[in-house]
């Protein structure tokens, strides 16, 4: 704990925060006639070598001027008012924000509209165009390093990370001082940051992903990634958000460095090329006041507005005519910009690849373009699709749902279903003159049931969720069957078929396996909830549905460290699990555990009797 007063002047109120490199107090300053309030951050070197004190002091004295630097040149940037070590601890003594971190704004009142988060990346790429032309990277770039300040609503950028590197400097063997800390916070900086190699685009990428927080409401830990490319998949948990923005932020958080926006300039100029139609925006709400380089690729000039003065009817006649025109010019300025580029293709399945940002809309994830099989005639410029997205849920125990509704020819329907690599999918056309496509996680259409083959089934080549796009060349109504069957579930049905060599009998360790890192891991609850047995229901989940997924919603991921097969039988075993627990609270909780299993035939699988601790 630090001393109720620092420096005989800085008093200590309440504690703010705290954490590996010090903690963080609200002060006053009692030199001030208004005991203006501060922030005061008491710093601690990661360990106390004597022989390092003074090459920290030195450091942490050439950090605090910069910081100095940054804050007297942005209004953005808190004031650095004091720098001092006492006590061998370091202190800042910084501008207190009045406001709301992005972190506690979406707590409390729920993910950002596109608008908002437009707005906040904009004042925020002008922020990071200033400091990065001074050289400078800040490295710890999230939703609770961002202050929303009360008297103006702008984002204030906290929390730079070059002092507390300076908190973790050491000696090497030849004596020369190196870091032992990588500074930054895990999901939000990028791969090249966490292995100490940071550079201006690191920062963009952790803007992007506080960016995908503010409109899905998910940190990256609860956002799944692609194994094969790195992509994070964060489409489905976006509502109403336009494809020019998201074209923005998947190339921002590109996995590959190359591959992404390389100045801040870059990606501010690709949102702003990219502004939502069909909205006219005439200036962006508080740039004029910002004290960094305007960035934008574009400029206007702005009319002066003569003063107003009486006009005689002549005057009116010619002002309301020019104004006609003016409007006329406007109006099919807006008709140019909202044309679709081409309605054939999805609106909201954009690439990753490394595309200039205005070409982002045009470029999509697979490597041709998602066609069609009837294209709708186009009778009007304006007539880009309305597509709507819904998750499907299946219902307790079921394996598939039937999609029913009615759809417009200016209309597309996707229904997001989430499944696992090697299940088997059916699409079914049951009712309706619609066009089925089913598409892949990563964008590539795997098959359609159109006129002709009503019919699409298929094993799914990787997890995560699955797209069903309904569209029509007519008004219709529709009713679309959807069937996702796990490989047990298929056997089970195919022992009605003639006789086929038999599959080896899955072995009782291998499905305990099975069970977490497959099922559970990937988010199948209805798989794992149908391979426990009713007693294990009835006695764990209080024979609720409802309660085995709120226990499971709580676990961000099961690691196992050990399964091991005690005794087997043909008709039961015993299964022995050593595996941890990694909360999304960040409880790490580690078990053992001991599985009673038993052979149900009619499913041709095993299924979890009981468990002992």
């Amino acid at each position: 704990m630090a001393p109720t007063l620092l420096n005989n002047r800085y008093h200590i109120i309440r504690k703010l925060g705290g954490g590996g490199f010090g903690e963080t107090y609200l002060g006053e300053d009692t030199h001030m006639p208004s005991s203006r309030p501060c922030v005061i951050k008491q710093l601690k070197p990661v360990n106390n070598d004597p022989q390092r004190y003074q090459l920290i002091l030195e450091r942490f004295q050439r950090e605090a001027a910069v910081l100095e630097d940054l804050g007297e040149g942005n209004s953005q940037i808190p004031k650095l008012y004091a720098y001092f070590s006492e006590g061998g601890q370091f202190y800042l003594i910084q501008e207190w924000i009045e406001g709301e971190t992005l972190l506690q704004k979406v707590k409390t009142q729920g993910i950002l509209s596109e608008p908002q988060v437009r707005d906040i990346l904009t004042s925020l790429l002008s922020v990071l165009d200033y400091i990065h032309n001074k050289g400078i990277i800040h490295r710890d770039i999230k939703p609770d390093n961002i202050i929303l300040r009360n008297r103006d609503g702008m984002p204030v950028l906290i929390d730079f990370g070059a002092v507390k590197e300076t908190m973790g400097t050491k000696l090497n063997t030849q004596g020369n001082p190196t870091n032992s800390i990588v500074i930054g916070t895990p999901g939000f900086m990028p791969p090249e940051q966490a292995v100490g190699k940071p550079v201006y685009a690191s920062d963009l990428y952790s803007l992007g992903m506080t960016a995908i927080y503010l409109l899905t409401g998910k940190l990256p830990q609860e956002l799944e990634v692609n194994p094969r490319s790195g992509e994070i998949i964060w489409h489905q948990h976006a509502y109403n958000i336009t494809p020019q923005l998201i074209a923005v932020l998947d190339r921002a958080i590109q996995y590959h460095l190359s591959h992404r926006y390389q100045t801040s300039r870059e990606m501010l100029a690709a949102l702003q090329s990219q502004a939502m139609p069909p909205t006219v925006t005439v200036a962006t709400a508080n740039i004029s006041n910002m004290e960094t380089v305007a960035v934008s690729p574009d400029c206007s000039v702005p009319v002066p507005i003569p003063p107003p003065r009486q006009m005689n009817m002549r005057n009116w006649y010619v002002s309301a005519l020019i104004g006609g025109l003016i409007g006329a010019a406007v109006f099919a300025g807006v008709i140019i910009a909202i044309r679709p580029k081409s309605p054939l293709v999805p609106n909201d399945i954009i690439t990753n690849q490394p595309d200039k940002a205005q070409d982002s809309f045009d470029k999509r994830r697979s490597p041709e373009p998602i066609i069609a099989t009837k294209t709708p005639e186009i009778t009007e410029p304006n007539s880009e699709p309305i597509v709507t997205t819904e998750r499907v849920y299946f219902k307790r125990g079921a394996t598939g749902t039937k999609l029913s509704g009615s759809i417009q020819t200016n209309q597309k329907k996707r229904y997001l279903i989430r499944s696992i690599e090697g299940q088997e999918f059916t699409v079914s056309v049951l009712q309706g003159n619609v066009n089925v496509t089913i598409i892949a996680p990563d964008g590539q259409t795997i098959g359609e049931a159109i006129a002709g083959n009503m019919q699409w089934q298929g094993l799914l080549p990787e997890t995560g969720d699955y797209v069903v796009e309904i569209s029509s060349p007519t008004a219709s109504e529709y009713l679309v069957s959807v069937e996702v069957l796990y490989k047990n579930t298929i056997a089970d049905r195919k022992e009605r078929e003639p006789a086929t060599p038999s599959k080896p009998k899955e072995s009782p360790a291998d499905a305990v396996q099975n069970y977490y890192s497959n099922i559970i891991n990937n988010r199948q609850y209805e798989i794992g909830w149908n391979m426990l047995s009713h007693n294990f229901q009835k006695k764990y989940s209080a024979d609720s549905y409802d309660v085995y997924i709120d226990w499971w919603e709580k676990v961000e991921r099961v690691d196992l460290q050990q399964v091991k097969l005690v005794e087997s039988g043909t008709e039961s075993a015993v299964v022995d699990v050593e595996l941890t627990y990694l909360m999304k609270d960040g409880r790490v909780s580690p078990e053992s555990k001991r599985f009673l299993l038993v052979w149900e035939a009619g499913k041709n699988s095993w299924i979890i009797e009981d468990q002992y601790r």
